[in-house]
């Protein structure tokens, strides 16, 4: 291990040892949540400094304890939790939930993605907390029909979720980004509901295409360019880039895909979520 590396994650492990220490009863939670806040950001911080992987590991893993100390409180699920850097907070559109997701860049161009779910508690109770694990390497073919769990996830940091009534149960739409690889980019439009048992299951068949039915929709595309996913309220509509390579001699290669200044969306129609192609979209926005 080299010596700049093994000295950063010493100085995490002393500064997560000294919280433990001075953890004291008379510390009020205010305290206790601004020192765990600190220690998440610390972590933050020296993961820009690490070239080592397995380091960088295990800054992550204290990120995940400290983190899910915070969320475990029972007054924590309407804490704000703008002041940590670089980790993404959004909650469900009816309130049941929240999802605080982060990556780690690694060595080979690829990233691990981590995320808790926390659940909105009953009063003056303890958060219920799933701690998603990534699996995501595991799978290189299509994933648009696999169900995921919380401990086998397809990592992603999503920025919107959306509630539908399907089934006469919820199923979430969650709008995601993935960094796949050097030259790569994904956008994931997620299904995920809770099973009978209170789990997140993530993969539902909601997504209507052509007539086929699909679980989720994954969109590849360079890294040098940028795609537009997000909800539009007032057409109540997901909308999205259409991509397109330059070239047709590109089909199918998507580092070279990208935006091509048409737009597709998806339209809740009949308990399903239908796929339009070319929407209008800029003449709606005026």
């Amino acid at each position: 291990m080299p010596i700049k590396n093994f000295r950063i994650y010493l100085s995490i492990v002393v500064i997560f040892l000294l919280f433990n220490l001075s953890n004291a009863k008379s510390q009020t939670n205010e305290t206790i949540f601004v020192n765990e806040i600190g220690i998440i950001n610390t972590c933050i911080d020296s993961l820009k400094n690490v070239t080592n992987d397995s380091i960088k590991e295990k800054l992550n893993e204290l990120i995940t304890v400290t983190l899910s100390s915070i969320l475990r409180s029972s007054n924590s699920f309407k804490m704000n939790l703008d002041s940590l850097k670089h980790i993404g907070k959004v909650y469900s559109t009816d309130d049941k939930f929240r999802v605080v997701s982060w990556n780690i860049p690694l060595s080979d161009g690829t990233h691990k993605f981590n995320a808790i779910i926390q659940l909105n508690p009953e009063k003056d109770s303890f958060c219920k907390l799933f701690v998603l694990k990534d699996s995501s390497p595991n799978f290189k073919g299509s994933i648009a029909n696999i169900s995921f769990t919380a401990d086998k996830w397809y990592g992603a940091l999503y920025y919107e979720i959306l509630t539908s009534k399907i089934d006469k149960k919820n199923i979430y739409i969650l709008l995601g980004m993935h960094f796949n690889d050097l030259f790569t980019n994904r956008k994931i439009i997620e299904s995920m509901y809770f099973d009978e048992n209170g789990k997140p299951v993530f993969g539902y068949p909601v997504f209507k295409n052509n007539g086929k039915l699909q679980s989720r929709i994954v969109f590849d595309y360079s890294v040098n360019a940028v795609m537009n996913l997000k909800y539009e309220k007032r057409m109540q509509m997901i909308i999205f880039d259409h991509l397109a390579p330059p070239s047709p001699l590109y089909a199918g290669n998507y580092k070279f895909y990208g935006p091509d200044f048409s737009f597709d969306g998806l339209k809740f129609e009949k308990n399903k979520w239908v796929y339009y192609p070319n929407i209008d979209y800029r003449k709606s926005k005026k």
